[in-house]
């Protein structure tokens, strides 16, 4: 009787356990300085971080995507990462989209993300930020930020930090961007419920039942006792019924104690997490 409570248990945790979706960060490109392109990967790939939910979305580091992308290669291990490394740095091509949508199919990524810099009219810059769908295989956002005017590195970095989180919301997240309001507080409804709430939900309910369970074998135990206290009854009448109250005892101790322990787990996530 322990080891099923158990498993179902832990059943009906991993029910409420989504897995999570990858998120990949490429290499920025254009014709800019390639220190500065780097850079601003890493501030893309901040951004996108800060913005996902970190219950839901796990942001890949180069070194998965190498991992990721080095077992369709072949060879011994180093051979195969060396490999994957390049199939990173050749991910751009003439048309966007493309070769990247075929770099984070061939890594298994759920969505991939990255930036390109122009340089336009003598010193002015152009920054173009993508989102890329593999179940959909498609960009499902591309967006250039001329109004900026952008005309240095800093100029670029604002744009990202304020742009990116935006276009996550929207496209990945599927929370609208609204026009500013300082006393517009409505967007706290649209925030994504952590799954940890589900979870301790989940554990809650069910430790509640479990309790409910207990009591009602208490009562059953009981009534069994009740029953073992008559007089003029066959041995065979006191022996089962002895069982009955016995059996019942156990399970009412047993049920109480995973029952609480499986409540207070529920209101544990609620807190901590």
């Amino acid at each position: 009787m322990k080891k099923t409570l158990i498993l179902c248990l832990l059943v009906f945790c991993f029910a409420f356990a989504k897995e999570q979706k990858s998120v990949a960060v490429l290499h920025c490109k254009g014709d800019y300085n390639e220190k500065s392109l780097l850079d601003l990967k890493d501030k893309v790939q901040e951004a996108v971080r800060k913005t996902l939910p970190v219950d839901d979305y796990k942001i890949m580091t180069d070194d998965d995507m190498v991992t990721a992308l080095s077992k369709k290669q072949e060879g011994n291990e180093d051979d195969r990462r060396e490999a994957a490394y390049k199939a990173m740095n050749r991910a751009a091509c003439s048309e966007n989209g493309v070769c990247e949508g075929e770099l984070l199919s061939d890594a298994e990524m759920d969505y991939g993300a990255w930036c390109e810099v122009r340089k336009v009219e003598g010193n002015k810059l152009e920054l173009k930020f993508y989102l890329y769908k593999v179940i959909e295989g498609n960009l499902i956002h591309q967006e250039g930020y001329d109004s900026y005017n952008p005309k240095n590195y800093d100029d670029l970095v604002k744009i990202i930090k304020k742009e990116v989180p935006n276009a996550v919301r929207e496209k990945i997240l599927g929370i609208k961007k609204k026009t500013a309001d300082p006393y517009d507080t409505s967007d706290i409804d649209n925030k994504p419920v952590k799954k940890s709430t589900y979870v301790a939900i989940g554990l809650n309910v069910l430790g509640a039942a479990m309790i409910g369970y207990g009591i009602y074998e208490n009562g059953q135990a009981k009534t069994a006792f009740d029953k073992y206290s008559e007089r003029g009854q066959t041995s065979e009448y006191y022996e089962k019924t002895w069982k009955d109250a016995e059996s019942s005892r156990d399970k009412r101790n047993m049920f109480f104690i995973i029952g609480g322990a499986v409540l207070a787990s529920g209101i544990g996530v609620h807190i901590w997490f």
